[in-house]
């Protein structure tokens, strides 16, 4: 029996893909598996789009940010772009001490996400 996906494709069209997450930031094996399938889906396309809805995630681990910048390094290179939307109070104080969001564009809403990727504003 394969295991159940850590993430939900919410839509797909066009090279934009918007993914809300569904993983425990703890979970090497899950970690490794959403990688692996994200970054598939990466290696497909010539200028890949992504927002990533993180409505789900309530805390993030060392290995997921390291994800979530190996995503954000992998789509830029490919001159496409990365959004990040719905971050919890907690996770956005993670991304502030950081300074992540000064890298990564983080947005309140998966619409707000969509609109600005649309629009062209780049990872």
């Amino acid at each position: 029996m394969q295991p159940a996906p850590h993430y939900h494709l919410v839509q797909k069209g066009d090279e934009l893909h918007v993914v809300t997450l569904d993983v425990d930031s703890r979970d090497p094996l899950a970690l490794e598996q959403l990688k692996v399938d994200l970054h598939s889906q990466i290696d497909h396309e010539l200028k890949p789009r992504l927002v990533i809805d993180m409505t789900r995630i309530k805390d993030v681990s060392s290995s997921m940010l390291g994800l979530i910048m190996g995503m954000h390094m992998k789509i830029r290179s490919k001159q496409g772009a990365l959004r990040l939307c719905n971050l919890c109070e907690g996770v956005s104080e993670v991304f502030a001490l950081m300074l992540l969001h000064r890298i990564l564009p983080l947005d309140d809403t998966v619409a707000m996400s969509l609109e600005r990727i649309n629009d062209g504003l780049a990872s």
